[in-house]
């Protein structure tokens, strides 16, 4: 909400300032005439640090910067409540593959220090870390609070935290590029090859082929963050190839798509560094692709709900998820492995207790689920992998109810589980929804919390009519007919 309302007030800024243009606009192009205060195209400033200067001092809210490239040798530090925009005249509008800052190797590019400045439609490529604010954070951009919008942000390095950005004090990246950057030191914090995170929000932005030599090949996050609607892919590190959640975050990672990031370590997709006050939160994702050369090939820790993991690999156990805290109508299938002895999930080290409620975990190359600690599996779908369907640890803690799955379990309470085949709509084909027939039609054990539940459909987990749930990560729909009753 907070991040919507100050795009509009950016938007509302930029407007006010276009309407009244000649006098309240400071604009830079190479074919100007550098002639002060710079208030037409024919008398534009050369580079972009005097005109940013300039309207500054005259309370100017705008700054438009015609296609070309710009080098800096020092980067273009914006401390004042006003909007940096590339613009096309041929196309009357922003223009970001054609305007490009460039650092000339020895400096990061850009330093934006106000929460209501907004930089808009660039190129920022060729950084190397020395920033205006924190000295070896941020690559091509350092920003303490702000918006970042629409931009590049490629082939930028720093030796400590965010290769291609840095942002802190609820700052901003939307609707952007943010490719080939990398942390490059050996420090003990060279974290974020694309992007590091201290308190702020990603939103629809595209994270491809960064690097970083500890944490968050594409994103790492510190304190509050919200990542939403993002791509993050191609991705390297050595914990958490696509995105690392560290001991401090609270992050909500929701509706993206993260696939073929790799982890030396742990966490290929994904990994969430739990403690009992802090939980990252991964909802409605598409998880699949990732590598990890040792646990959670897909994803290692976190609350995870509504997601797809699937075709991830990692050379020991949790091939697909490794020690989630909470899991609720998740789809595990087709995981890879390096021995059938492995398991798609495996929950193994927690101090707190596990829940695993409505997810379908199927057709794994693979073992599909194993147990110890506590945890408490419920409504859960394991069926048709190569390994075992269940492993387990006995442990006091440990409880399953209503599951489908084969062989019959006898551990730990689980007399209301079933050994029926769960008849998909569609094995062969990767559709997991179940049949008008399925014996786990109705059957999974109605908890409270499941009323205000939804599947991986976005259906509501309790029937209307029957008020049960389903077992499995999505609840049949039966066909017929529909009447509008007056």
């Amino acid at each position: 909400m907070r991040t919507t309302w100050r795009w509009g007030w950016m938007m509302w800024l930029f407007l006010a300032a276009w309407h009244n243009a000649s006098a309240q606009t400071c604009y830079v192009s190479s074919a100007g005439a550098h002639t002060p205060p710079y208030a037409s195209w024919g008398a534009a400033a050369h580079d972009i640090q005097t005109a940013v200067d300039t309207a500054a001092a005259n309370n100017w809210p705008c700054v438009l910067v015609a296609t070309g490239l710009y080098t800096v040798s020092a980067n273009v530090v914006v401390s004042d409540p006003l909007v940096l925009r590339s613009w096309n005249q041929s196309l009357a509008g922003e223009d970001r593959a054609n305007t490009i800052i460039a650092g000339d190797g020895n400096c990061a590019v850009l330093y934006v220090n106000h929460s209501n400045a907004l930089v808009s439609g660039f190129t920022i490529t060729n950084g190397n870390g020395v920033g205006g604010g924190n000295s070896q954070n941020g690559g091509g951009v350092e920003m303490n609070g702000g918006i970042l919008s629409n931009c590049v942000v490629a082939g930028n390095r720093v030796s400590n935290r965010g290769g291609g950005v840095y942002l802190t004090n609820q700052a901003s990246v939307l609707h952007s590029l943010v490719c080939f950057n990398a942390v490059t030191g050996t420090t003990s914090a060279y974290d974020g090859g694309g992007l590091w995170v201290n308190d702020g929000t990603v939103s629809g932005v595209q994270v491809i082929s960064n690097s970083a030599g500890r944490y968050g090949g594409g994103i790492c996050c510190n304190y509050p963050v919200i990542l939403e609607g993002c791509e993050v892919a191609g991705n390297y590190s050595k914990d958490g190839g696509g995105v690392y959640m560290s001991t401090a975050a609270n992050v909500i990672l929701n509706g993206s798509r993260i696939y073929k990031n790799v982890a030396t370590n742990n966490g290929g997709g994904v990994f969430v560094y739990m403690t009992p006050t802090a939980t990252g939160l991964v909802h409605n994702c598409l998880v699949s692709n990732n590598v990890a050369g040792v646990y959670g090939g897909g994803l290692y820790g976190g609350i995870i709900s509504n997601c797809v993991v699937v075709d991830n690999l990692a050379s020991n156990d949790g091939t697909a998820i490794m020690n989630a805290r909470e899991m609720a109508s998740d789809l595990i299938f087709n995981n890879r492995c390096v021995s059938a002895a492995q398991y798609a999930l495996n929950i193994n080290a927690a101090s707190w207790k596990t829940k695993v409620d409505n997810c379908t975990i199927v057709s794994n190359a693979c073992g599909g689920m194993y147990l110890r600690k506590e945890v408490g599996v419920r409504n859960t779908i394991v069926y048709y992998n190569m390994g075992n369907n269940w492993g387990f640890h006995a442990e006091p803690g440990l409880s399953l109810t209503n599951c489908c799955t084969y062989p019959a379990i006898t551990t730990n309470g689980a007399a209301t589980c079933i050994t029926n085949e769960p008849l998909f709509a569609g094995l062969a084909d990767g559709n997991f929804r179940l049949q008008p027939g399925s014996p786990c039609v109705n059957a999974g054990w109605t908890a409270p919390e499941m009323h205000s539940a939804l599947d991986l459909d976005g259906y509501s987990r309790v029937d209307r009519f029957s008020r049960r749930v389903d077992m499995g990560c999505y609840e049949f729909i039966p066909a017929g007919w529909l009447f509008n009753v007056r």
